[in-house]
Formats: C-alpha cells, sequence, structure tokens
C-alpha cells in the first residue's frame, strides 16, 4: 500500500478508483487496519472498503457479531470510504448468511465481489445462489475467477502454459476460448469483471474482449455450460 500510494497520490487520486480490503473481524481491527490503510496510501478516503474473504455462515456471524459490519457502516458515514462491500472466495452459504443478517438488521453495503466464471453454474454456485439475491438488493456485483487464475485455459497463476500431461481437463480441451469466458461474465448483469493481469499484453487482450462484446443471449451461456 505503501508503494502504490507513493505514485497514485495526489497527482492520480482524481483519476483512479482505489480500495482495499481488511481480514479483521472485530470491530476495532477493522478500524486500525482502515486507518492504517488511509495513512500509508496518503488518502483522506477510500472509494470502496471491502469485508475479505467471508469464508463461511460461522464467519459471517463472527463478522456481524463482533460489529465489522456496524464499523464499516461508521466509515461511510463519516466519508472515510466512499463505498462498502464484501467479498469471498470460498462458500456461498456465507455470502447469503452475511446479507441475511444485514437484511435482518436493517443495514446493507454497497457491492459484493465473488467467484463468477463457466464452471460455477456446476457447483456450490455463487452464480445461482447469491446473484439473484444481490440484484434483489441492488448491490454492484463485482465478477473475479473469471479464468480460475488461468487454469480454465491450461496456464498457471503466473502465466507460464500447464503442459497437458499435468493438468486435469482444461476447457481448452473443449475449444472454449478466454473470449469466450469474459463474455459469458458480461452477459450477466454485473458491474465489472475484475481480472488480474500479470502483462500489459494481458490488459489489451482484456480491453479488446470487452469493446467487442455484442451480447449473449440465454441459449448460448446454456451451451456454453453444457
Amino acid at each position: 500500500e505503501i508503494l502504490y500510494g507513493k505514485y497514485l497520490t495526489p497527482k492520480y487520486r482524481d483519476h483512479a478508483f482505489i480500495t482495499t480490503k481488511t481480514h479483521a473481524r472485530t470491530r476495532q481491527d477493522a478500524r486500525t487496519e482502515l486507518e492504517t490503510s488511509l495513512r500509508n496510501m496518503k488518502l483522506d478516503y477510500l472509494d470502496l472498503w471491502q469485508i475479505h474473504n467471508i469464508r463461511s455462515v460461522e464467519d459471517a456471524e463472527t463478522a456481524w457479531e463482533n460489529g465489522v459490519v456496524d464499523e464499516f457502516m461508521k466509515a461511510r458515514d463519516e466519508g472515510l470510504t466512499r463505498y462498502i462491500g464484501f467479498t469471498g472466495h470460498r462458500s456461498y452459504l456465507g455470502h447469503l448468511r452475511i446479507l441475511e443478517l444485514m437484511k435482518a438488521g436493517g443495514v446493507r453495503m454497497d457491492s459484493c465481489l465473488m467467484p463468477m466464471n463457466l464452471v460455477d453454474p456446476h457447483y456450490d454456485s455463487f452464480i445461482v445462489n447469491v446473484l439473484p439475491e444481490l440484484i434483489e438488493q441492488d448491490y454492484g456485483v463485482f465478477a473475479m475467477k473469471t479464468m480460475a487464475h488461468g487454469n480454465l485455459v491450461g496456464v498457471d497463476t503466473f502465466g507460464k502454459v500447464i503442459p497437458r500431461a499435468d493438468r486435469d481437463e482444461t476447457l481448452t480441451d473443449v475449444d472454449i476460448t478466454k473470449k469466450d469466458l469474459h463474455h459469458y461474465i458480461y452477459s450477466l448483469p454485473v458491474t465489472s469483471l475484475i481480472s488480474g493481469c500479470l502483462f500489459d499484453r494481458e490488459v489489451r487482450e482484456n480491453i479488446g474482449n470487452l469493446t467487442n462484446y455484442t451480447g449473449m443471449d440465454a441459449k448460448e451461456r446454456d451451451t456454453l455450460i453444457a
């Protein structure tokens, strides 16, 4: 964060949407991490602050009972962040539980970041189980892991091609492209697709996939899923 702040602020503050997250599961720890992040990045406020990695129903309940959500609401009210949200990688049940607790408590956040890809509908699906609830509650939806760190197209986390003999079947074996993966997500009611890139060529490729997107109907989605 110190490094990022060096290059982002103050020169580019008005050009960047700056977000960070906290693993904290107590109210005081969350506040401490927020203040540290603001200080390190030389910011007066964040654009988005997120509860990071709600892992399970129990984890959601811990965050709620320990006042983490209350601290997020307070930070937004104080103008220390424009928006607040939560993220998770593992269990859609944790997402549903934190949404349920906030709804019962009469509060809501602004956004949710969750895994969304072509494999997701087949097992413990965030798209099937969580997305409709987010849309009903008017959340901004951020998709991540659309290529599962590249594994869905036979590439490891660091951009190295995985030899066919050393990997499970990937979507390259059934002639599905990175363009298909991205267009599938763009066809869903998402705010943005957060795609982790290691190289500028990947950024350019992703931009190309978005700029030539012309839509995808439910039949096309079902064909890709099948």
